[in-house]
């Protein structure tokens, strides 16, 4: 576990180096939901006016309405939510343990909702769900989200 203050001083002293705007994104070996001072790292990045976007990767099983009503207090962020299946049976396949597919669905409507930025991001895997990522484009479509901008 790594201090939050030493990765924002790290960060810091990163960011001055690179001397432009920075996407910072926080990719764990893991559920970044599990690390205690995630708001408070989130909101010290928000703070920072050379970080543009706050990404976060993020299985989504852990989320909940009270997380996402904090969460959606920053303007900076980005959850990719990796969704890589809508039946529920290859769901819990894929993920390699029990994943309550109803739950992550509700979760991500409710954040769309709170208008909480969302990337849906499916892990492609040939011969286990490429039929599944139709379906997950036409969820995609009922929560009317948008394609992000190109740079």
């Amino acid at each position: 576990m790594i201090e939050k203050d030493y990765m924002i001083s790290e960060l810091q002293k990163l960011i001055d180096f690179v001397g432009e705007p920075v996407e910072v994104h926080i990719g764990v070996q893991g559920e970044p939901f599990l690390y205690a001072d995630l708001i408070p790292l989130i909101s010290d990045l928000e703070d920072d006016d050379r970080i543009t976007i706050i990404s976060m990767d993020t299985n989504f099983t852990l989320v909940t309405k009270k997380m996402i009503e904090k969460l959606s207090k920053f303007k900076k962020l980005r959850l990719n939510i990796s969704l890589d299946a809508l039946d529920e049976k290859l769901a819990e396949e894929l993920s390699g343990c029990k994943y309550n597919l109803n739950q992550v669905l509700e979760m991500i409507c409710y954040a769309v909702k709170k208008k909480v930025r969302i990337l849906i991001a499916p892990v492609f895997l040939p011969g286990y769900n490429e039929k599944e990522l139709e379906r997950i484009i036409d969820f995609m479509k009922e929560l009317k989200l948008k394609a992000l901008p190109k740079h």
